[in-house]
């Protein structure tokens, strides 16, 4: 199938990519919107699926850790397994999550992707996050258990704290990653695109709190 943009370029199946023998994990950087429409047309990734899955899950779960200063109640092999176990499920679950959310508003929006299409482009752009992971590596080797203690995180550190804004950065880029990828998988406008992707955010969040109020009332009894 061809698909004409608005510059004028037709653009066959993976031709954005093939054409520039150019790797998804770079192009995204450069040309999100049209590597987003090229990933459509193509299978999802195996190879590389379960390491952007992984990379959502252990970010959300070390940054979770952190703010709510799991290392004051915790030694570290604690930290480790809750990290580690916890991540990957957050994050097999969490892109569960999404595909349905993001698939089920964009539909009641008038967007005409499938789950197929919003797991695509959901997966790709998580992109960012995989040097959000490295990142938090590496200020966890800087700081030590300071980093899951509320507000040390960085403290007397200039290197973790400069990491902290590249941090910030990336995880807005994958943000503007999602919003250009939803709006390519329903064929929507990017105004639409970033009001279904804050409508699934916020169910999630909702989820979170209600499943974590659950689970502590559960613990009281």
């Amino acid at each position: 199938m061809i698909r004409k943009h608005s510059k004028g370029a037709r653009l066959t199946r993976t031709s954005y990519l093939a054409q520039r023998r150019s790797s998804p994990w770079i192009a995204l950087w450069l040309t999100p919107r049209h590597t987003m429409t090229d990933l459509l047309k193509i299978a999802a990734p195996r190879a590389y699926a379960m390491v952007l899955i992984l990379s959502m899950g252990w970010v959300w779960s070390i940054e979770t850790a952190s703010l709510a200063g799991i290392g004051l109640t915790h030694g570290l092999m604690a930290i480790v397994g809750l990290v580690v176990l916890g991540g990957a499920a957050s994050g097999v679950l969490g892109m569960a999550l999404m595909v349905a959310l993001t698939t089920m508003m964009g539909r009641a929006l008038g967007g005409r992707g499938t789950a197929l299409d919003l797991f695509k482009v959901l997966l790709w752009s998580n992109v960012p996050l995989c040097l959000v992971l490295l990142l938090e590596l590496t200020q966890i080797a800087l700081t030590g258990m300071n980093y899951f203690t509320v507000g040390d995180a960085v403290s007397g550190q200039a290197a973790a704290l400069v990491m902290s804004f590249i941090k910030m950065g990336l995880i807005v880029f994958g943000w503007y990653l999602t919003v250009v990828g939803v709006a390519q998988a329903h064929r929507c406008s990017k105004v639409q695109a970033a009001l279904i992707t804050a409508a699934t955010f916020l169910s999630m969040l909702v989820i979170a709190v209600v499943t974590i109020a659950q689970a502590l009332s559960f613990q009281l009894l």
